[in-house]
């Protein structure tokens, strides 16, 4: 099984866990408002072009079952979608690698510099469910905490970690792809 199968599988499965407790009959009794942590319908919204994003499809499935077969449910269920989680770059794909000189090379995936929804988890996770606990059963919003390009991120953990950092432009493919990043020599130290 792929990774994405495999994120989609899992998120799903979370998903469908959360709902289940949610709606057992001592919960649903007592909850008045129900947030989920979802993400966009990537292959949806996109026409069919991004079709391999299982992650996002992963957590988009669980409001549409909710939806779909527990009306109850839904009548309570408010969501977030948060942008790209800042922490990410501790132990996923753009983890930096550490060179012998002491500096870091860092790949990023070539998407010009486009400005992405960046989101620094445990400051404003409350921000938003509280603003959405605050209103009615029903809203959902989309939570970001900076709107900044790759290379402006790894700019600025250069600079509050006081280490030089070079940044590698790759094909979406490749960044994408585990296995084909930090070819050609690059250490992969920790």
């Amino acid at each position: 099984m792929a990774p994405n199968e495999y994120a989609r599988n899992l998120e799903t499965k979370q998903g469908l866990n959360i709902e289940t407790a949610a709606n057992s009959p001592v919960m649903s009794a007592a909850l008045t408002h129900f947030v989920f942590s979802s993400l966009s319908d990537a292959e949806r919204w996109s026409g069919g072009k991004y079709a391999w994003n299982f992650h996002f499809e992963g957590k988009a499935d669980v409001p549409k079952h909710i939806k779909n077969k527990i009306p109850d449910l839904a009548a309570k269920m408010s969501t977030v979608q948060v942008g790209i989680y800042a922490s990410n770059w501790k132990g996923g794909m753009e983890r930096p690698q550490k060179q012998e000189d002491g500096s870091f090379v860092v790949q990023i995936p070539d998407v010009a510099e486009k400005k992405l929804p960046w989101f620094f988890v445990q400051p404003d996770t409350g921000v938003y469910v509280k603003a959405l606990l605050e209103n009615e059963p029903g809203k959902h919003v989309l939570a970001f905490s900076e709107m900044t390009t790759w290379r402006e991120f790894w700019e600025l953990w250069s600079s509050m970690r006081g280490v030089k950092v070079q940044v590698q432009v790759v094909s979406v493919e490749s960044f994408s792809s585990p296995c084909q990043r930090f070819s050609g020599g690059i250490s992969r130290s920790h």
